[in-house]
């Protein structure tokens, strides 16, 4: 057993044991360790059900990037495996990223994340300056050439390619358990949201490499953590991107997603009130963190 599955879970009990049993299947020699932000659903009693599933039963919800490092006292393998409750495994996958990790000389790695139609989910990402946030707030990554889509917007590239990037969805994480030490973990001044890329950002920091391989595939069905929550994923996503903006001195970021957010609001005022709406409410917010 070189490999151990870390999985998240908050009122998983539609998802988790589709997880459990595809990486059974799979991967039948892993050791799967889930960590229950308190659900109050049947999620923790369906996951006990299954031998080889360590259990651990917190008794408030941490968030994503806390309750994963809750999860490595348990983890005595070479390898570790970071995976949504959301996923399921379509193949083997430990031996052939095992591999890559050294061939590659890379330190970790994201695999192809599909809907349950088989259609692609973008999962690569740039660590953004003021530029690629002009060229995702207004949607010009779309028209650019798949070359320059690659180096600006890899989030709508083809996803075909295996490669060095910068930053991937956190929704699965190969690495080595000794390499996820030396960064330190996941940061957990995040709650949700964020801590993907503040995880990579670290590797980054450290001189590792993270790779993208997209030979290997997995379903996700994504976001159904953030259907039980009743604020506002999109306030979420902003105090996340402020904490990463302020603690890596990249507030120019900040200022920037303010103007943009200011002139699609000024744009969208005479066409589409509720949409206008939605960005004064990220323009107050970002104002705040100038």
């Amino acid at each position: 057993m070189n490999n151990t599955f870390v999985t998240v879970t908050w009122n998983n009990q539609n998802q988790i044991e589709g997880l459990i049993q595809s990486i059974q299947k799979y991967e039948p020699e892993s050791l799967i360790v889930v960590v229950d932000n308190n659900s109050n659903d049947e999620t923790v009693k369906r996951a006990e059900k299954y031998k080889n599933v360590k259990v651990i039963k917190l008794d408030k919800n941490v968030g994503f990037s806390a309750a994963n490092n809750k999860a490595m006292i348990y983890v005595k393998t070479k390898y570790v495996t970071f995976i949504n409750p959301d996923t399921r495994l379509l193949s083997r996958i430990s031996s052939k990223l095992s591999k890559d990790l050294t061939n590659s000389k890379v330190d970790l790695i994201g695999v192809k994340l599909q809907n349950s139609n088989g259609t692609l989910q973008p999962s690569i990402f740039k660590f953004q300056t003021p530029f690629e946030i002009i060229i995702e707030q207004f949607g010009l990554g779309k028209f650019l050439p798949e070359v320059l889509k690659r180096k600006w917007s890899p989030e709508n590239s083809r996803h075909n390619q295996k490669i060095l990037v910068d930053w991937l969805v956190g929704a699965f994480y190969f690495t080595e358990t000794k390499s996820f030490v030396d960064v330190g973990g996941f940061s957990e001044e995040y709650f949700l949201y964020a801590e993907d890329m503040d995880f990579c950002y670290k590797y980054k920091l450290q001189g590792k490499r993270v790779l993208f391989e997209p030979s290997i595939s997995i379903e996700h069905i994504g976001g159904t953590s953030e259907e039980k929550t009743s604020s506002s994923k999109n306030l979420k996503l902003l105090k996340s991107f402020s904490i990463f903006a302020k603690k890596y001195n990249l507030t120019k970021n900040i200022l920037t997603l303010y103007i943009c957010y200011k002139i699609k609001r000024n744009i969208f005022f005479f066409v589409d009130k509720k949409r206008a709406n939605k960005y004064r409410d990220n323009v107050n917010y970002l104002k705040g963190q100038l």
